[in-house]
């Protein structure tokens, strides 16, 4: 459980456990939950950040319809399926290209 802590919450009226006991309540949250519980973007709303996820998004949307389209070709016994094999690499570099975008900008943003 490396990067997981455990956090302990405690109910501390006695109505609410069984004989009038406290009761425990454990969660499992990983450090990055916890971090970003605690932070807040320094940025309310950012354009650049909307531009970026919604490229994010249309490029995950190109890669999974070209997979799609190869799995069916597969499944209707298209001998040709592999003409599929380059437009899905260039879709999965786009995809790569943008997220690394996206992360680069909340790094340097902080929104």
């Amino acid at each position: 459980m490396g990067n997981l802590r455990l956090v302990a919450q405690l109910a501390l009226t006695r109505h609410d456990a069984p004989f009038g006991g406290q009761r425990a309540f454990f969660t499992l949250k990983t450090m990055a939950q916890q971090d970003r519980l605690k932070s807040l973007p320094d940025v309310a709303f950012c354009e650049e950040k909307k531009g970026l996820i919604n490229e994010f998004i249309a490029a995950n949307h190109v890669l999974w319809t070209l997979q799609s389209q190869q799995t069916r070709a597969i499944i209707n016994d298209d001998l040709d399926f592999m003409r599929f094999d380059d437009l899905i690499h260039l879709a999965r570099e786009k995809k790569e290209q943008v997220k690394y975008a996206l992360i680069a900008h909340l790094e340097a943003h902080h929104c």
